[in-house]
């Protein structure tokens, strides 16, 4: 965190943001839930991890301030008829981990909230290439890295974390067959010596499970994860629509929210956004850090969200965007964040 940012919280003045900034409401992003964090870990791809203890106290801290934590299909009722309800909060999750369902389920049925999760057909087949933790555990095994035309002294844990933010732009920020060719390179050339991550795909059972219960609301995240600005038109609608029918026919129930894979303006444009609601979604949500404000019920292509991150630097940071302060330092002053 910057000398700025930290002055900024110590003072506790980004709280001033919250009449301007703080919005109706939030929607949470999470990836995985694990027992512990392991330190030895690179903190870019770490950072999808939070624990069960961090995870409940966060929906403890949410009710304590007397939030309404809703399903996404009650935050869209919300918006579209204008209620004027307390402020809300929503849970959600992208690709669909077991962890999801063996650790995280049992804490929202627990608590009786709503939660989403948008789920990668690819990882529910277990053909999904994680590159995120597939690069990370090659960072951690070697101490340099030659692929192609790149050369990274990877010797410190500090060489490693600029590494990793150089290999993932240089694979989802380049035209798509140029980085995933590049992936698949460094996966040739440099076979992990062990996972890291030790993460597994949920089951379809459970999956099947989960689309039962009233509490949990099923999105879609795709067919393979790809960055969709990075495919030519027809490729990244069949990525979408692909996603959508899969869910739809294995659950036997309309699909009609969606998460972006890599949501940030690299990833997702005008044309992204209207590939997905031609596609018949009524909501889909962004990786932009910020907050739901009454006029986003004019852009529900793109709601945007707030990661959830355990480490004390990035909890500092969670507070500063439900403020609504890190995304007017992020996007200079503007109110309602879209595309």
């Amino acid at each position: 965190m910057s000398l700025l940012k930290s002055i900024v919280y110590n003072t506790g003045l980004y709280k001033l943001a919250q009449p301007i900034f703080g919005g109706i409401g939030h929607i949470i992003t999470l990836h995985r839930v694990v027992e512990t964090l392991d330190d030895d870990r690179i903190f870019w791809s770490r950072n999808l991890e939070v624990t069960v203890e961090f995870l409940e106290q966060t929906i403890l801290d949410f009710k304590r301030e007397e939030y309404d934590i809703i399903s996404l299909e009650e935050m869209y009722r919300r918006l579209k008829v204008g209620a004027n309800d307390k402020k809300f909060v929503v849970f959600t999750f992208d690709d669909g981990y077991e962890d999801n369902f063996t650790l995280a389920y049992p804490i929202f049925k627990r608590h009786k909230v709503p939660f989403t999760i948008y789920i990668t057909k690819a990882l529910i087949e277990k053909n999904l290439k994680c590159w995120w933790y597939d690069i990370e555990d090659i960072l951690l095994c070697y101490k340099k890295v030659q692929a192609i035309d790149i050369s990274l002294d990877t010797s410190t844990k500090e060489l490693k974390e600029a590494a990793y933010l150089k290999l993932r732009a240089r694979i989802i920020h380049t035209p798509f067959e140029n980085g995933y060719a590049f992936y698949r390179a460094l996966m040739a050339k440099y076979p992990p010596c062990k996972p890291h991550a030790h993460w597994k795909p949920m089951s379809i059972e459970q999956l099947k499970l989960l689309a039962t219960d009233s509490l949990v609301t099923i999105g879609a995240h795709t067919a393979n994860h790809y960055p969709l600005s990075k495919l030519q038109l027809a490729e990244a609608t069949l990525e979408v629509v692909e996603g959508k029918e899969y869910l739809e026919t294995l659950l036997n129930k309309p699909i009609v929210h969606f998460s972006y894979p890599y949501g940030s303006a690299n990833e997702v444009g005008l044309r992204e956004m209207e590939i997905v609601l031609s596609s018949g979604f009524v909501t889909a949500t962004t990786t932009r850090i910020a907050n739901i404000f009454p006029e986003h019920k004019d852009f529900f292509g793109a709601l945007p969200r707030i990661p959830l991150i355990e480490t004390r630097r990035e909890k500092r940071l969670f507070k500063m965007s439900l403020s609504g302060f890190l995304q007017a330092y992020l996007y200079k002053r503007k109110r309602v964040v879209t595309l």
